[in-house]
């Protein structure tokens, strides 16, 4: 009892059900502002947006400042008040739809790199489900043919988190 009252074990989320169209999805809402302002609109994959979509959607509607452009993928990026970086790369296939995301999180310290990653973990487990069991980076299961991993990256000069959705094909 004095474990559910304890305001240290507060959840990291809230969860929104949406139970319309006879389909439940759930949407977790989170109370981490970076995570909160990484993800953005939790209704797609990321930011709103999912597999299929014409690049020039995302163009028209990212908000953050573009920092490279190639015939493979667009990047954007911002930083945070602690000076920390992230970089959000849409890859698109020969139709210029959407294809992957990549994030890449440059983070300040190893402790606040290790919160980053329990929460997105903690996300990606209330959207999909329990990770892929016995792999040695975590996996989620998007649907039969798409999956977001998580992975930790640290150098001598750079810590932070590098996080994909993609199709298995």
């Amino acid at each position: 009892i004095s474990a559910c009252s304890n305001p240290n074990n507060e959840s990291n989320m809230n969860v929104r059900v949406d139970s319309s169209k006879n389909s439940t999805k759930i949407y977790p809402q989170l109370k981490n502002p970076l995570i909160s302002k990484i993800i953005g609109d939790t209704s797609g994959l990321i930011r709103g947006y999912d597999f299929g979509d014409p690049i020039e959607d995302i163009i028209a509607t990212e908000k953050n400042e573009k920092f490279e452009e190639s015939k493979s993928h667009i990047g954007y990026t911002f930083d945070t008040s602690n000076l920390e970086t992230v970089d959000i790369l849409y890859y698109m296939d020969k139709e210029k739809s959407l294809n992957a995301i990549q994030l890449d999180i440059y983070m300040n310290s190893d402790s606040s790199n290790d919160t980053l990653f329990v929460n997105f973990s903690e996300y990606f487990n209330a959207k999909y489900g329990p990770q892929i069991p016995k792999l040695k980076i975590p996996i989620w299961k998007i649907d039969e043919n798409q999956e977001v991993y998580i992975k930790k990256v640290k150098s001598r000069l750079d810590r932070g988190l590098e996080i994909k959705f993609y199709t298995k094909n």
